[in-house]
């Protein structure tokens, strides 16, 4: 807090990511710094309104020493729902969010470090684009940028239990831990691979249909539990007998490694991409699975 504060005195930006300072606030509201300076609590100028008066004594509650918690979130929410800048939408969510954030990893600072704390203001700003909220542009994922900064932190279980299992671990999917980069930066790959076998099994109970989840079974090394799936779905017809036994083959023997790598290039030509990076994992073909994923799906 106090470093913030004294951005704010020297004139200097709070973020590098949003750049904003007293100056600037004052200018958005058409109010002078030697106003700000001088202006007592009590006293209203003559040339001001009462609710131009109300902002001003907010913002002087900004740089002075015995501002608490409660202001910075009482100032948050004046930001996100009031009209007393003229900022755009987002940028006052940015804001507003930022503030927020500091108050966050101040009442958490014993199991938030430094890095986790930043980790911590770009999920919640990318959380919120994918709202749309203030017309912010909507993020696909968070970039490597963003990401590093997690990889340095020793507080990674509970930030997985924040943006990832907090929803309920029923709700866990690929697409939201590819979008956080989880499979990067947390280095507990054992829970990982007890989300990926959570969701694969949701997906199947929801489709009935093996051929959905061949792909997260065989990363897995579950190929047992592949032709059990494939016994219990609903389509009992020859190519699921033929897959379920090509599955159960040794490959350990270079002819069936390489049965699997041409079954892997027919899906491949078929655009059946995720059975295709599958059957090229079945086949130890691990660098033409990376390239099916990262260059056909754009996946990680």
């Amino acid at each position: 807090m106090t470093s913030m504060i004294e951005k704010i005195r020297n004139d200097e930006p709070l973020s590098g990511k949003f750049n904003i300072s007293i100056q600037k606030i004052t200018e958005i509201l058409n109010i002078s710094q030697s106003e700000l300076a001088n202006i007592d609590d009590t006293e209203v100028p003559p040339d001001r309104d009462e609710g131009a008066s109300r902002q001003l004594k907010s913002l002087k509650s900004i740089i002075a020493d015995n501002i608490d918690d409660k202001d910075y979130k009482e100032l948050a929410q004046k930001i996100r729902n009031e009209d007393i800048t003229q900022l755009t939408g987002a940028e006052n969510f940015l804001l507003a969010t930022m503030i927020e954030t500091m108050v966050t990893n101040k009442e958490n600072s014993r199991s938030l470090d430094a890095y986790a704390a930043v980790f911590n203001y770009y999920l919640k700003i990318f959380k919120l684009s994918q709202m749309h909220v203030g017309g912010m542009t909507k993020m696909k994922a968070l970039s490597t940028k963003e990401i590093v900064w997690v990889l340095h932190s020793a507080q990674k279980d509970t930030i997985v239990q924040e943006s990832v299992e907090r929803e309920g671990l029923d709700r866990i999917k690929w697409e939201n831990l590819r979008k956080l980069g989880v499979p990067i930066w947390y280095d507990n790959l054992d829970k990982i691979k007890s989300y990926i076998e959570k969701f694969a099994m949701q997906i199947f109970r929801k489709t009935r249909d093996p051929f959905d989840v061949v792909f997260w079974y065989i990363i897995l090394n579950k190929k047992n539990i592949l032709t059990t799936l494939f016994k219990q779905s609903n389509k009992n017809d020859a190519k699921s007998r033929n897959v379920a036994d090509f599955m159960l083959r040794d490959f350990r023997d270079p002819k069936n490694c390489s049965a699997a790598n041409k079954n892997a290039f027919v899906l491949l030509s078929q655009k059946k991409l995720e059975m295709s990076a599958a059957f090229f994992l079945m086949g130890g073909y691990l660098a033409e699975a990376v390239d099916v994923l990262a260059n056909s799906m754009e996946d990680i």
